[in-house]
Protein backbone atom coordinates (compact mmCIF):
# COMPACT_ATOMS: atom_id res chain seq x y z
CA UNK A 1 0.00 0.00 0.00
CA UNK A 2 1.37 3.60 -0.80
CA UNK A 3 1.77 5.75 1.66
CA UNK A 4 -0.28 9.29 1.24
CA UNK A 5 0.94 12.23 2.00
CA UNK A 6 -2.14 14.21 3.82
CA UNK A 7 -0.93 17.88 2.06
CA UNK A 8 -3.35 20.11 4.23
CA UNK A 9 -1.43 18.94 7.63
CA UNK A 10 1.90 19.73 5.30
CA UNK A 11 0.36 23.24 4.14
CA UNK A 12 -0.91 23.91 7.41
CA UNK A 13 2.18 23.92 8.69
CA UNK A 14 4.55 24.37 6.09
CA UNK A 15 6.88 21.25 7.17
CA UNK A 16 7.17 18.08 4.14
CA UNK A 17 6.90 14.95 5.93
CA UNK A 18 10.16 13.93 6.91
CA UNK A 19 11.27 16.79 8.42
CA UNK A 20 8.00 16.26 10.84
CA UNK A 21 9.08 12.71 10.78
CA UNK A 22 12.67 13.42 11.85
CA UNK A 23 11.56 15.92 14.38
CA UNK A 24 9.48 12.92 16.06
CA UNK A 25 11.97 10.58 15.77
CA UNK A 26 14.01 12.96 18.20
CA UNK A 27 11.49 13.84 20.47
CA UNK A 28 11.62 10.09 21.22
CA UNK A 29 14.94 9.93 21.77
CA UNK A 30 15.21 13.05 23.97
CA UNK A 31 12.48 10.95 25.92
CA UNK A 32 13.84 7.70 25.83
CA UNK A 33 17.11 9.42 27.01
CA UNK A 34 15.64 11.08 29.98
CA UNK A 35 13.85 8.34 31.32
CA UNK A 36 16.98 6.14 31.27
CA UNK A 37 18.85 9.04 33.00
CA UNK A 38 16.13 9.31 35.52
CA UNK A 39 15.82 5.80 36.36
CA UNK A 40 19.49 5.34 36.99
CA UNK A 41 19.57 8.18 39.26
CA UNK A 42 16.64 7.00 41.45
CA UNK A 43 16.87 2.95 41.46
CA UNK A 44 20.31 2.02 40.56
CA UNK A 45 20.47 -2.06 40.67
CA UNK A 46 22.80 -3.86 42.68
CA UNK A 47 25.68 -5.61 41.33
CA UNK A 48 25.53 -8.55 44.36
CA UNK A 49 23.08 -10.76 45.56
CA UNK A 50 21.51 -11.50 48.68
CA UNK A 51 23.88 -14.41 48.61
CA UNK A 52 27.07 -13.48 47.85
CA UNK A 53 26.94 -10.05 49.42
CA UNK A 54 29.15 -9.41 52.56
CA UNK A 55 27.67 -10.13 55.66
CA UNK A 56 28.68 -6.71 58.16
CA UNK A 57 27.82 -9.25 61.40
CA UNK A 58 30.78 -11.59 60.55
CA UNK A 59 33.19 -8.75 61.11
CA UNK A 60 31.79 -5.47 62.84
CA UNK A 61 32.07 -5.50 66.29
CA UNK A 62 28.85 -5.39 68.56
CA UNK A 63 27.79 -1.69 69.58
CA UNK A 64 28.91 -0.85 73.35
CA UNK A 65 26.62 -1.76 76.26
CA UNK A 66 25.31 1.20 78.35
CA UNK A 67 27.86 0.39 81.12
CA UNK A 68 30.81 0.23 79.11
CA UNK A 69 33.80 3.18 78.50
CA UNK A 70 32.93 3.00 75.17
CA UNK A 71 28.94 4.05 75.39
CA UNK A 72 30.65 6.86 77.76
CA UNK A 73 32.47 7.93 74.75
CA UNK A 74 29.33 7.83 72.25
CA UNK A 75 27.22 9.97 75.04
CA UNK A 76 29.51 12.32 75.34
CA UNK A 77 30.30 12.75 71.96
CA UNK A 78 26.84 13.04 71.34
CA UNK A 79 26.01 15.58 73.15
CA UNK A 80 28.90 17.70 71.83
CA UNK A 81 27.45 17.36 68.74
CA UNK A 82 23.81 18.77 69.78
CA UNK A 83 26.35 21.78 70.89
CA UNK A 84 27.43 22.25 67.11
CA UNK A 85 23.49 22.50 65.65
CA UNK A 86 23.78 26.12 65.34
CA UNK A 87 25.42 28.06 62.47
CA UNK A 88 27.50 27.21 60.27
CA UNK A 89 28.47 23.81 61.29
CA UNK A 90 24.70 22.62 61.86
CA UNK A 91 24.24 24.42 58.36
CA UNK A 92 26.80 22.15 56.52
CA UNK A 93 25.36 19.22 58.46
CA UNK A 94 21.86 19.42 56.63
CA UNK A 95 23.18 19.88 53.03
CA UNK A 96 25.52 16.90 53.77
CA UNK A 97 22.10 15.16 55.20
CA UNK A 98 20.08 16.15 52.12
CA UNK A 99 22.53 15.79 48.86
CA UNK A 100 23.39 13.74 46.82
CA UNK A 101 26.72 11.83 46.87
CA UNK A 102 27.58 13.12 43.61
CA UNK A 103 26.95 16.92 44.70
CA UNK A 104 29.15 15.97 47.94
CA UNK A 105 31.93 14.42 46.08
CA UNK A 106 32.14 17.11 42.85
CA UNK A 107 34.54 19.87 44.46
CA UNK A 108 36.82 16.96 45.77
CA UNK A 109 36.89 15.48 42.19
CA UNK A 110 37.53 18.78 40.68
CA UNK A 111 34.49 18.01 37.97
CA UNK A 112 30.90 18.13 38.04
CA UNK A 113 29.39 14.72 38.71
CA UNK A 114 25.91 14.90 37.42
CA UNK A 115 23.76 12.20 35.05
CA UNK A 116 23.82 14.45 32.19
CA UNK A 117 28.07 14.93 32.14
CA UNK A 118 29.28 11.61 33.92
CA UNK A 119 26.60 9.13 33.64
CA UNK A 120 28.93 5.74 33.82
CA UNK A 121 30.69 7.09 36.69
CA UNK A 122 27.46 7.93 38.41
CA UNK A 123 25.80 4.27 37.76
CA UNK A 124 28.63 2.53 38.90
CA UNK A 125 29.35 4.53 41.47
CA UNK A 126 25.31 4.32 42.78
CA UNK A 127 25.04 0.77 42.03
CA UNK A 128 27.90 -0.16 44.69
CA UNK A 129 26.63 2.07 47.05
CA UNK A 130 23.39 0.23 46.74
CA UNK A 131 25.46 -2.70 47.62
CA UNK A 132 26.98 -1.30 50.71
CA UNK A 133 23.37 -0.28 51.68
CA UNK A 134 21.62 -3.56 51.51
CA UNK A 135 24.44 -5.03 53.43
CA UNK A 136 24.45 -2.29 55.94
CA UNK A 137 21.04 -2.51 56.36
CA UNK A 138 21.72 -6.36 58.03
CA UNK A 139 23.39 -5.24 60.10
CA UNK A 140 21.52 -3.01 61.18
CA UNK A 141 18.54 -5.16 61.94
CA UNK A 142 21.28 -7.48 63.30
CA UNK A 143 22.09 -5.38 65.86
CA UNK A 144 18.97 -2.96 66.38
CA UNK A 145 20.93 0.14 68.01
CA UNK A 146 18.53 2.78 68.65
CA UNK A 147 19.62 6.36 66.96
CA UNK A 148 20.31 8.79 70.11
CA UNK A 149 17.98 11.13 69.35
CA UNK A 150 15.19 8.53 69.89
CA UNK A 151 16.82 6.39 73.25
CA UNK A 152 16.88 9.96 74.96
CA UNK A 153 13.52 10.68 73.80
CA UNK A 154 15.02 14.56 71.95
CA UNK A 155 14.48 16.06 69.19
CA UNK A 156 17.19 15.47 66.28
CA UNK A 157 18.57 18.49 64.23
CA UNK A 158 15.54 17.50 61.84
CA UNK A 159 12.43 16.67 64.19
CA UNK A 160 9.78 16.92 61.50
CA UNK A 161 11.63 13.17 60.34
CA UNK A 162 12.22 12.07 63.84
CA UNK A 163 8.68 9.51 64.09
CA UNK A 164 9.99 7.60 61.08
CA UNK A 165 13.76 7.37 61.75
CA UNK A 166 12.86 6.59 65.00
CA UNK A 167 11.64 3.44 63.70
CA UNK A 168 15.24 2.69 61.76
CA UNK A 169 18.40 1.26 63.87
CA UNK A 170 22.10 3.97 64.16
CA UNK A 171 24.35 1.19 63.74
CA UNK A 172 26.07 0.55 61.76
CA UNK A 173 25.90 4.03 59.80
CA UNK A 174 24.46 4.50 56.74
CA UNK A 175 25.63 7.87 55.70
CA UNK A 176 28.87 6.61 56.53
CA UNK A 177 28.69 3.18 54.77
CA UNK A 178 27.40 4.82 51.70
CA UNK A 179 30.01 7.43 51.73
CA UNK A 180 32.91 5.10 52.03
CA UNK A 181 31.88 2.95 48.98
CA UNK A 182 30.94 6.05 46.56
CA UNK A 183 34.70 7.76 47.87
CA UNK A 184 36.21 3.78 46.96
CA UNK A 185 34.47 3.71 43.80
CA UNK A 186 36.16 7.31 42.76
CA UNK A 187 39.46 6.68 44.14
CA UNK A 188 39.49 4.16 42.05
CA UNK A 189 38.51 5.54 39.21
CA UNK A 190 40.91 8.49 39.83
CA UNK A 191 43.79 7.38 41.79
CA UNK A 192 45.09 10.34 41.68
CA UNK A 193 42.10 12.05 43.83
CA UNK A 194 42.23 9.28 46.44
CA UNK A 195 44.31 11.39 49.08
CA UNK A 196 41.52 14.29 49.00
CA UNK A 197 38.21 11.95 47.98
CA UNK A 198 39.46 9.29 50.92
Amino acid sequence: MMHKTNFSTTKRTGMTMPMRARMKLAFISIFAMFSVVTAWAQFPDPYLTDENRPDGTKWLPDPPSMVSGEFANDFYFYQWGKTQREGITGEQALWDESAELYQVFSDAMGITLSYSDTPEILLLAEASTSDAYAANKKAKNYYQRQRPFAKFNEPSLKPEEDEAEALEYSYPSGHSSRGWMFALVLSTVAPEKTEIVM
